[in-house]
């Protein structure tokens, strides 16, 4: 069979849960699938280095207009060049110029849900969120979900092409790889605030739960705050920053741990490696998983979304139970029958081959009036693409222009944000008239303040001259005496 040349798209490439779900594709298809990729930020990834990585500018803050042009320009000269079948994209602005080098190449597109921040981020941003819908609703492509759940948003972003591919595991990483028994954990997550408050419930609990030591792998914003509350719990000798690692194996041959704590790819790769796990997401702690919570959150990428929280005297008895029997938290055979990579591999293989495409007008016309705009407005061209009008006016003259191939939800969402900037705009030009009104007033003001003190200093004055001729008329009375 001939290989297919499948382009990914990603805001980057850097460490976690993401870069192993695509690493793992790369080697579960190297035989089947030729990957190419593009990213907007790329930490160099010895894993892919016989494959071709392209740059394709960042997405961060400054995303312009001009920034999106410039990449679907990049995206289709990529395309031709290395003579594309499928396109990839994964969150999250990412997407956006994915869509239009899929439409204007003419190739079929496949896009992956992550988590829920895939479908809420900038979910307040109309561009986004319509150009996101519009892709769902109107151009049939094929949509993979690592999680279950959303096959709930199906019929609410009308989906069409739905995909329940979950992450994998490869188990040759961690045939190398033996749990210890010295009572000590590794902590892989995110130190973002949301983790921040399971894991300082962990550490209050770490001797109720009897554990020896825990280091703590990831970076954050709240780092330097979790390093200080290890200070103040007098838990150096017992907790570690150990920063980044390559993944769950990296972390486990770091050092030697009995146990892990995390979610989603963490807990899936620790289970696979024999590992006990303490489930910690969405800043809960929902406990040690045993077979009936691996039944509850296996189709739900290993997060506990919808799980309560466990007390503290459950997690102390799970804890008791396990070191009595740890057997019953080890589940590798059953992990690695629900998650092996070629299995899991051959689904995604089989989305890239079903892939086709849909032209769209619409879209088509929106990438032909930023041209123009590229010619003709070159100062508009320099807009945030999130924030720019112009942008929302292209995109809503465009949709009601073509109005019988958009969905009648998303023309409600175009006549809402033209009613909402309508409703901005009376409001700012209400605002510069009362402004203007108040600094009449104020300039009113000022003038009667002046003139006031204009009339005491004349009324001063008159004082003044009174006192002057008095004192001169009693000088000459004086003298004429």
């Amino acid at each position: 069979m001939t290989k297919k040349n499948v382009l990914v798209i990603s805001e980057q490439f850097t460490k976690g849960g993401l870069e192993v779900h695509i690493l793992n594709q790369v080697a579960g298809l190297k035989d089947d699938v030729n990957f190419v990729f593009a990213f907007g930020k790329y930490e160099k990834n010895e894993k892919l280095k016989n494959n071709k990585v392209y740059d394709i500018g960042s997405f961060s803050n400054d995303y312009t207009i001009s920034k999106f042009y410039e990449q679907v320009r990049t995206l289709l000269d990529i395309v031709e060049k290395e003579d594309i079948d499928v396109i990839h994209a994964h969150p999250f602005m990412s997407l956006l110029p994915a869509i239009f080098t899929s439409v204007i190449s003419g190739k079929p597109m496949i896009y992956t849900l992550h988590g829920g921040p895939s479908l809420s981020m900038y979910s307040d941003v109309f561009s986004y969120i319509f150009l996101q819908r519009f892709f769902f609703s109107c151009l049939d492509q094929q949509i993979i979900s690592v999680r279950q759940e959303f096959e709930d948003v199906k019929v609410d972003y009308d989906i069409k092409n739905y995909n329940y591919i979950p992450n994998s595991i490869i188990t040759d990483d961690y045939e190398s790889i033996k749990r210890a028994t010295n009572n000590k954990w590794a902590l892989l997550a995110r130190l973002d605030h949301e983790s921040q408050t399971a894991i300082f419930d962990i550490l209050d609990k770490i001797n109720d739960i009897n554990i020896d030591g825990i280091d703590i792998y990831g970076v954050g914003v709240v780092e330097d705050t979790i390093k200080a509350y290890i200070i103040e719990k007098n838990l150096s000798d017992r907790v570690r920053l150990c920063g980044w690692s390559d993944g769950v194996a990296g972390a486990l041959r770091s050092n030697e741990y009995e146990g892990v704590i995390g979610h989603g790819q963490t807990a899936l790769d620790a289970l696979a490696a024999g590992f006990p796990v303490l489930l910690l997401s969405y800043g809960r702690i929902t406990g040690l998983v045993d077979d009936t919570l691996y039944d509850a959150i296996k189709k739900y990428n290993f997060v506990n979304i919808y799980q309560k929280s466990v007390s503290s005297s459950e997690i102390v008895d799970q804890f008791t139970r396990y070191h009595k029997k740890p057997e019953d938290y080890i589940l590798t055979s059953r992990v690695i029958k629900d998650f092996d990579n070629n299995v899991v591999q051959n689904e995604y293989l089989r989305v890239v081959k079903s892939a086709t495409h849909k032209y769209s007008t619409q879209i088509a016309d929106i990438w032909d009036r930023i041209n123009a705009l590229a010619k003709e407005q070159p100062v508009i061209f320099n807009e945030q693409f999130l924030s720019s009008i112009t942008l929302e006016q292209i995109i809503e003259e465009s949709s009601l222009r073509y109005g019988l191939v958009v969905s009648p939800s998303l023309l409600n969402l175009v006549n809402q944000n033209r009613q909402s900037r309508k409703q901005k705009e009376e409001n700012t030009y209400l605002k510069m008239v009362i402004d203007g009104q108040t600094e009449k007033i104020n300039n009113r003001q000022a003038e009667l303040d002046n003139f006031r003190t204009e009339l005491d200093s004349l009324h001063s004055i008159k004082t003044s001259l009174r006192l002057l001729a008095g004192n001169i008329k009693r000088r000459i009375t004086r003298r004429s005496k």
